[in-house]
């Protein structure tokens, strides 16, 4: 970090790198169909019937939870379910960790990228390597042999590297192998029905990702990515732009069907049900531009103890650094004693949560 000082305010206009994002946009892949059995323990469930009965008849003694006896529970034997509304939501999208996703399968222009790493749920794909074959900033011949005196090969580059030029002709591709492994929620709304009483419901279905285990839906299919028109700044003070990019989703459920499990009929009521149908998961993928780009930001710089900067700064009020010294030696004394009683209640707060020795000019942090 570098800084040009401005005495007029006690500021300083530092020069900073930060990550600017040049292109943004996002692009689905081809629908994949699997189908669904939540029939495991890989799923947590919860079914939440509700109170109003939408058609109960009390005189048959059904203890279905009748209007005379609404803490009976209902009874779930021999239920029928009627789904009316279903909403899936994708919580995580990722490439398993048998897949063989790797930097051949992520081209620019049909070269592929230099590297690609995997960091906090994104991919980062290096473009180093093929700037050369996917700009011409700065202009370069279009020949690549070795020129006699009547080689007609010259520099046709139309426009100059701060131009923009040849930033909107890019595509993007990657090639993902498969498998998927998904996380997500399934909720079911409708009516329930067992012969004698018709209640709402509510069923909310989890793949299970807790601390007894993560057990994620596997997709075992494969899924191509294409985003034209794609904008690739040109290589700035040696540092060239980078691609970064992560995977999502939609999804929704074809034909649900809910049925209480077998295995717990003879426990009625039961609470323990099963949904199969057809998932319908459509992959999507996130595309960024980015590369770190030089910014001048004019901010007053806040005292961090022994960060080897700003502790011996001039703009500092003197008071502070007295009162921290100060109040250093007492602590090792051990006596308790105000360090200055004009300063306000912030600059109070400020020293008491102060507790590390703060640097001092010359010592590099430590406190003699």
């Amino acid at each position: 970090m570098n800084f040009m000082g401005n005495t007029s305010n006690c500021t300083k206009e530092n020069l900073v790198f930060l990550s600017k994002v040049f292109f943004d946009e996002t692009s689905s892949s081809c629908p994949v169909i699997v189908r669904l059995n939540t029939n495991t323990s890989g799923f947590t469930q919860q079914l939440i019937i509700g109170d109003r009965e939408i058609d109960c008849d009390c005189d048959c003694d059904c203890g279905c939870g009748c209007r005379r006896d609404r803490d009976c529970d209902f009874n779930l034997c021999n239920a029928k379910f009627t789904v009316t509304n279903s909403c899936v939501t994708i919580t995580s999208a990722v490439q398993a960790e048998n897949s063989t996703f790797s930097a051949d399968d992520v081209t620019v222009d049909g070269f592929p990228v230099t590297d690609l790493d995997f960091q906090n749920g994104r991919y980062f794909a290096d473009l180093s390597g093929i700037m050369a074959d996917i700009t011409r900033c700065p202009c370069t011949p279009r020949c690549t042999h070795i020129c006699d005196d009547h080689c007609d090969c010259h520099r046709d580059c139309q426009k100059d590297c701060d131009c923009d030029c040849d930033r909107d002709d890019h595509f993007f591709l990657a090639e993902v192998p498969g498998p998927w492994e998904l996380l997500f929620t399934i909720v079911l709304e409708g009516f329930v029905s067992n012969g004698s009483c018709t209640r709402d419901f509510r069923l909310c279905i989890k793949t299970r990702n807790d601390s007894t285990g993560r057990c994620p839906v596997t997709v075992r299919a494969s899924n191509n990515f294409g985003v034209k028109c794609v904008e690739i700044p040109c290589q700035s003070q040696g540092i060239a732009p980078a691609l970064r990019f992560n995977f999502e989703g939609c999804a929704m459920l074809l034909n649900p069907v809910i049925t209480v499990n077998p295995a717990r009929q003879e426990d009625c009521p039961s609470r323990d049900v099963t949904v199969r149908g057809n998932l319908v998961f459509t992959p999507r993928i996130n595309l960024q531009v980015v590369r770190p780009s030089l910014f001048a930001i004019n901010a007053e710089e806040v005292d961090v103890c022994c960060d080897n900067l700003g502790q011996c700064d001039p703009c500092a009020p003197k008071s502070h650094r007295d009162c921290d010294r100060d109040r250093d030696r007492d602590r090792d004394r051990g006596r308790d004693r105000d360090c200055d009683r004009d300063d306000d209640r912030r600059d109070e707060r400020r020293e008491r949560t102060q507790s590390p020795a703060c640097q001092c000019c010359g010592t590099n942090g430590f406190r003699f």
